[in-house]
């Protein structure tokens, strides 16, 4: 994508939050976080024009076991 296509996209914008702020307990949760290189030069090709990428690592959150919380 190109920075003028980016532009037109719906967004959420940074400063704001994906939901609002609460009092929110998360238990019982497993994550498995994954850190790999790849190759420089076709990450930079994925990614949209306004972005800069600076580093070959990428990671990869899995998340699992959602089944407490409170509010």
């Amino acid at each position: 994508m190109r920075k003028e296509e980016v532009v037109k996209q719906i967004t959420t914008p940074l400063d704001a939050g994906a939901f609002p702020l609460g009092t929110y307990h998360f238990y019982k949760r497993e994550y498995l976080n994954i850190i790999y290189r790849t190759d420089l030069e076709r990450l930079r090709k994925m990614v949209p024009e306004p972005m800069e990428v600076t580093s070959p690592l990428c990671r990869s959150v899995w998340r699992s076991n959602f089944f407490f919380s409170t509010t």
